[in-house]
């Protein structure tokens, strides 16, 4: 995969003014350019989406840094941020997002071009909130921001062997940064709020998860004990536990609830909450229930936090490990849908 080698329009001037607000201003060096092999992996990994041109120009002028650059957190190196989105946990988030700066479970990404559409759009996050809110409408534009916030004073450079930069004016910065771009949010774990760009390069159809309508009860189905083929059922749920594989629910329709394994790859969207409504294309196993054995280590966790006593609280979750096990669950999901 080739790198554009035409200058990004913008950009050098922009890093130019932001090389010498540090500069002036006593701010630690910048690391040494990004390699072309390593800007060259990048754009390998991420294909079919490219990188912006002046995130590029960028990396050509230092693979790091420590101007908090990116959105108040250093920038990540190409392999940095190639490291960050390989992670199994960033698999979670929009593909076409890529991790540019990471410090104290915040992020700011840059919106991956696609093979025939442009972006380069630049969003933040952080570990556990909904929103991924877009902060500027290029990396051009962080960076003429933050060079703005080195002029006024408002980051200064940390003392001893390692030096990085710190805000220093907290109101300067929102004043500077925060609040001179435009910024809007999109609900980061409902996946069917995501724009369609971001679907479409993280390989997800909204339409294979519209409601298709269940083609028996639960009760019925555990009537039945059908020993071949899958069936599709409709309910609340009611118990969950999570693992990185997958999930452990109890499904409840009103006539009856099962236990149900619902491997991770069936529900690419996340639909698998609680108290949730969704539709399950299944495979019944048999067995009994293991609902009872969950309602008892979530009870036995409760009163150990209520009474403090954390160590308790551990033990008794680790008497949710086995239910963690596929092979214990009467049914196996094939696929997660929303319900009607």
């Amino acid at each position: 995969m080739t790198i554009d080698d035409r200058p990004a329009p913008g950009i050098e001037a922009a890093l130019d003014r932001f090389q010498a607000a540090v500069a002036a201003n006593g701010g630690p060096d910048p690391a040494p350019p990004a390699t072309a092999e390593e800007l060259a992996a990048l754009a390998e990994a991420i294909a079919p989406m490219r990188l912006p041109d002046d995130l590029v120009a960028v990396w050509r002028r230092f693979a790091s840094d420590h101007g908090v650059l990116a959105n108040g957190r250093a920038l990540e190196s190409p392999a940095g941020a190639l490291t960050i989105w390989r992670e199994d946990v960033w698999h979670s988030q929009p593909r076409c997002l890529l991790p540019i700066g990471y410090e104290a479970h915040g992020y700011c990404c840059i919106e991956l071009h696609g093979p025939d559409d442009d972006a380069g759009r630049i969003w933040a996050f952080e570990d556990g909130s909904e929103d991924i809110t877009r902060i500027a409408d290029g990396i051009t534009d962080l960076v003429v921001a933050v060079a703005a916030a080195w002029e006024a004073a408002a980051i200064r450079t940390s003392e001893g062997e390692f030096q990085r930069a710190l805000i220093e004016d907290g109101r300067a910065w929102d004043e500077l940064v925060t609040k001179a771009m435009p910024r809007w949010a999109v609900d980061g774990w409902n996946r069917l709020a995501w724009p369609a760009r971001w679907l479409r390069l993280s390989g997800l159809d909204p339409d294979s998860v519209r409601p298709r309508g269940p083609t028996t009860t639960i009760r019925a189905l555990l009537a039945s004990k059908p020993t071949g083929g899958t069936v599709t059922v409709a309910g609340i749920v009611d118990g969950l536990i999570g693992a990185e594989a997958g999930s452990r629910v109890t499904l409840d329709d009103a006539t009856e609830e099962i236990d149900v394994w619902i491997p991770a790859p069936a529900d690419p969207f996340g639909l698998v909450r609680i108290d949730a409504r969704i539709e399950v294309d299944l495979v019944f196993r048999g067995g009994r229930s293991q609902r009872p054995a969950f309602r008892r280590a979530h009870a036995g966790i409760v009163r150990a936090i209520l009474g403090g006593r954390l160590g308790t609280a551990q033990n008794e979750a680790l008497r949710l490990q086995p239910l963690l096990d596929p092979s214990t669950a009467q049914a196996t999901g094939v696929a997660v849908r929303r319900s009607a």
